[in-house]
């Protein structure tokens, strides 16, 4: 089973750090994964998808970031961003 996630950003410029936002579906069945999780790797910064599948991690720096996605029962998946992100984008 695939992961899709939706994911948006935002930023504050005044303290370099970023806010992760994301809703975490299943890529095929497009089923909300409520309870799945993503983790800032080499940090405790992480977050929890609610029942509506949205999660969100505060306080990201600057640069390249890895962020791992987890969820009982599928494959996880690490993918890496640049902060601050430029636009709103979708991950398959």
């Amino acid at each position: 089973m695939y992961f899709h996630f939706g994911y948006a950003y935002s930023s504050s410029f005044a303290y370099s750090q970023n806010t992760f936002k994301a809703i975490i579906k299943d890529g095929k069945t497009n089923e909300i994964l409520v309870g799945a999780t993503a983790q800032l790797i080499n940090t405790q910064k992480g977050g929890t998808a609610n029942e509506n599948g949205y999660l969100e991690i505060q306080n990201i720096p600057n640069g390249t970031q890895q962020i791992k996605f987890s969820y009982l029962g599928y494959e996880t998946k690490i993918d890496s961003f640049t902060f601050p992100m430029s636009d709103t984008c979708k991950l398959v």
